[in-house]
């Protein structure tokens, strides 16, 4: 179990392209996962999700993509790991998208999908087959 981690903010542009979808290994166990970047400053930050989190996210880069957008006006909330590595990983623990009703009622009716692997579209975005990160808790 996580004890105390600190806590992080970013506001910024989610680049639509760079979303990869696998897994994430927490204590052993997988969990579905993606793994983005959002650009804050000119900066580019890798952000990580699992679970519920994760499947908004794709929800959302999908509506995006299937629009011709290549990124999408968000804060990310999320809490700073560390890997297995000892690298420094932020994972998200919640997103505000800052988009039109459209899109946002477009991945709303994805997440559902993307739960039941009904909504997976490997044509656009990258699919990994090795964990997209490892964590232990100590």
């Amino acid at each position: 179990m996580i004890h105390a981690a600190p806590q992080v903010d970013f506001s910024g542009v989610a680049l639509v392209e760079s979303l990869e979808v696998g897994i994430a290994k927490v204590n052993g166990r997988s969990a579905p996962a993606v793994r983005f970047h959002l650009e804050q400053s000119g900066n580019k930050y890798p952000i990580m999700a699992s679970g519920h989190v994760a499947a908004e996210i794709y929800a959302y880069c999908l509506a995006a993509a299937k629009g011709g957008g290549k990124e999408i006006h968000a804060k990310v909330m999320g809490t700073l790991l560390m890997d297995v590595g000892g690298n420094a990983v932020i994972s998200a623990t919640s997103v505000v998208w800052y988009t039109s009703a459209e899109m946002r009622e477009q991945a709303a009716n994805s997440i559902l999908g993307v739960f039941d692997k009904k909504e997976r579209d490997a044509t656009r975005f990258k699919f990994c087959t090795k964990p997209l990160v490892e964590i232990e808790s100590r």
